[in-house]
This record gives structure tokens, C-alpha cells and sequence, in this order.
């Protein structure tokens, strides 16, 4: 995405992250809105947060997509406004295209459910797109026939070797998870490629305790190893899980990730993890594949938070708050669309708070 900053000033790009920092959501509002009664209910008391403006221009009837949506409105404008002023935006510029990326799946799997124009476009936000101008890729796919007709019209873009794959290996399994598996991976490569073109792992951003590459090394080996897990999971071939894997690997070598996808079934595949970076997160007890995978994947989630909220405290000034701060928003959209989720389908708050990400007490 050839975006570039229009200034690039540390010290106001931190500010900014700072600001945006305590801006975030705190677990007492997060336990707030898992007890709303319905979703008025639940805009109304996201209306006393940052995401006043945003929920505020949700329509009736009210649903947890919309409100989903309008959350993705928010963190995309805090994101690309960090961008315009950041020295990190050709890596900001990078991240941004997960907006894009959360589009392009719901089209493709629309597109395999055989859904019309006006259902998909009621769950797609075009906003990130208008930001960054490029509003046509989404655009483009959304007024296509099917599957195929969606690829071809798509053309050379950062998505579209991986479009393919995922499209073909939905025909051999009739999996819709597969598109996020393989739109995951062309996202992650594509940053992983412009963290690599920065200096990689010696980039720092300003020589900070926290450095970029905690983040990045976090992306990808948590991509890597919940893909293997979830192929394995799947039954889909050795070859096929191969090319979800994204090189080069960070915390996890490719030899152990190759081993893992050579296992018997999804709990042995995990054992690999035991004596890796990540032994520590790695869920005890147990041998259902859905509530290990889902256990692992929560645990990345936290992992990330964690990594991601330590410059804060540690790197005043650091070049690399804006890049935390976008993926601390990223884990607020994913909370408050969970929320939505919950309240609309009636779910307990008890049930809904171990399920979501939020500050220590």
C-alpha cells in the first residue's frame, strides 16, 4: 500500500499513542458493557467511551455486525491517523491492510455461500478503503458472480496467489475458516516482508526495551502455529499446510512446525509446543481440538496484549507506541465485537468475560 506519512514526528506520534492509550477501554467499563441487557442498551454505554462517534451513526435495526462494523471504523481512523504522523508508517501502513483483509473474507465466504450483493454489502465496511483510496478491490469482488468470477476480477494485489489457495482448498474441504487461513497468511507475509526491508529483527524503532520485532514474531508464530493445528484439525494435506506456513519463522523453527504438521492428530501436534518459546501458554489437560485450538489461539491473544500495553510503561517516547497501540485497538475491536455477540444471543456476562481480552485487575 504505497501510503506514506505526511510528517513523521516522534515525539507527537507518541503523544498521540499515549492519549490513545488511556482512551482504551478499562475493565470496569469492559465488564459494563458485557452486562448490557440488549444492544440500545449496549451503544448506549459505548457512547460514554471512545467509540461514542462511531456507534452513534449505527442504524436500526440494531445488530452485533453493525456494532462490530462501527468499532472497525473507529480503530481504522486511530490507526490511519497514526499513520500520517508516525516515523513507523511504512510498517503502520502494513498493518493497515488487516481493514482489508476482514472485508475480503466475508465477500469470498459470501460469495461460497452463494450470498446476494445487498446481504454482503450490509456486512462490509468500506471506510478503511475510502481512507487509504483503494476502495475499488473490495468493490470489484463484491459485484461478482461466485468464487472464481471474485478471483479473476481481483487481479495482482497483496491477496491474490493466496485468494486462489484459499478458493481451492474450499473446494476440497468446504471449509469456510480455510479463507481466513489463507487471507491470515498473505496478510502476515506482506508485514513480515516490509518488517524485513526495515532492518528486521534489529530494527527497534528507537532502541527500546520493547522492540518491533516482539510484535511481529508474535504474528507470525501464533499464525503458524494455530494454521498447523487447525490443518491438522481439518485433515487437509501435509502440501496444503506447508503453504499456509509464513518464512521466516521467529520463535518456533520451521523444522519443529514440520513436525507438527507430520503428527498423528492435533494433541500430539500440540506436544511440540512443550518444549518450545511458547511452553508456557500452551492449555493443560484435556484433548478436545476445538477447546485446545481455541484455548492456544485465546492465549496468543493475551500474550499479545501483554507485549503489546509493555512499551507503554517501559519506552517512553519509543517509535514503537504507535505500532502497539494499533494492535491494542485491534484486540478492542475483536472485544467489543464479542460483546455484541453475547448480548444479542442472550449470553450471561460470567459466560462472556473469560472469553474476551481485559486489562489486569
Amino acid at each position: 500500500m504505497p501510503f506514506k506519512g505526511l510528517i513523521a514526528d516522534s515525539v507527537y506520534a507518541s503523544t498521540k499513542s499515549y492519549a490513545g492509550k488511556g482512551a482504551l477501554l478499562s475493565r470496569a467499563t469492559i465488564e459494563n458493557l458485557t452486562e448490557a441487557r440488549d444492544l440500545e442498551e449496549l451503544i448506549l454505554r459505548l457512547k460514554a467511551t471512545a467509540y461514542d462517534e462511531a456507534v452513534s451513526r449505527v442504524e436500526k435495526p440494531i445488530s452485533a455486525s453493525r456494532i462490530e462494523l462501527a468499532a472497525r471504523e473507529h480503530v481504522a481512523k486511530v490507526h490511519f491517523d497514526l499513520i500520517r504522523i508516525s516515523p513507523s508508517a511504512p510498517l503502520l501502513s502494513a498493518s493497515f491492510l488487516r481493514y482489508i483483509t476482514l472485508n475480503l473474507k466475508t465477500v469470498l465466504k459470501g460469495k461460497a455461500l452463494g450470498k446476494s450483493f445487498d446481504d454482503l454489502r450490509r456486512h462490509v465496511d468500506l471506510y478503511p478503503e475510502e481512507l487509504i483510496g483503494r476502495r475499488d478491490l473490495i468493490n470489484r469482488a463484491l459485484v461478482t458472480e461466485g468464487l472464481d468470477e471474485a478471483a479473476a476480477e481481483l487481479g495482482k494485489n497483496e491477496f491474490t496467489q493466496d485468494v486462489h489457495m484459499a478458493i481451492s482448498a474450499y473446494k476440497n474441504n468446504k471449509r469456510l475458516e480455510v479463507f481466513d487461513l489463507y487471507l491470515d497468511k498473505a496478510y502476515y507475509t506482506n508485514l513480515s516482508a516490509v518488517f524485513s526491508t526495515l532492518g528486521g529483527g534489529k530494527y527497534s524503532f528507537g532502541g527500546g526495551v520493547t522492540k518491533v520485532s516482539d510484535l511481529i514474531s508474535l504474528d507470525v508464530d501464533s499464525h503458524n502455529i494455530l494454521s498447523v493445528l487447525r490443518a491438522k484439525s481439518w485433515n487437509i494435506s501435509f502440501n496444503e499446510t506447508k503453504s499456509l506456513l509464513i518464512e521466516p519463522t521467529y520463535g518456533i523453527s520451521l523444522q519443529r512446525l514440520m513436525k507438527m504438521a507430520s503428527a498423528e492428530d492435533v494433541a500430539s501436534a500440540a506436544r511440540y509446543l512443550e518444549s518450545s518459546l511458547y511452553r508456557k501458554i500452551l492449555p493443560s489437560g484435556g484433548t478436545d481440538e476445538v477447546v485446545l485450538i481455541g484455548a492456544l489461539e485465546h492465549s496468543f491473544k493475551i500474550l499479545l496484549y501483554e507485549i503489546a500495553a509493555h512499551p507503554f510503561v517501559w519506552d517512553v517516547f519509543s517509535d514503537v507506541l504507535p505500532f502497539a497501540l494499533t494492535r491494542l485497538k485491534e484486540l478492542e475491536m475483536m472485544t467489543i465485537s464479542a460483546i455484541a455477540f453475547g448480548v444479542e444471543q442472550n449470553i450471561e456476562p460470567r459466560e462472556i468475560q473469560p472469553k474476551i481480552i481485559m486489562p489486569k485487575k
